[in-house]
């Protein structure tokens, strides 16, 4: 859902895996990620930071998240301050 750009969805279905999730909470470090990204690509910035920032948490290590986040921080640097001042 979320490589076809069907954000609403691919939301449902990732807050459902979220709330089943019976694995490894670095595991689901991924499932959090997959949703910031989610978040981020429809416009919902503030979501997805919540999303990558909750990802790390469960997984320190996780450069992947830690890249996203970051981005996702510029996304709204650069939208509070267009210039980028």
């Amino acid at each position: 859902m979320l490589r076809r750009k069907f954000y609403p969805a691919a939301t449902k279905f990732l807050l459902q895996a979220i709330e089943k999730w019976d694995g490894d909470d670095q595991d689901l470090a991924q499932v959090y990620n997959a949703l910031g990204v989610n978040y981020v690509r429809d416009g919902k910035l503030d979501k997805g930071i919540a999303q990558f920032e909750t990802a790390v948490k469960l997984q320190p290590g996780y450069v992947t998240a830690w890249n996203n986040l970051g981005d996702a921080y510029e996304k709204k640097r650069f939208e509070i301050c267009p210039q980028g001042i």
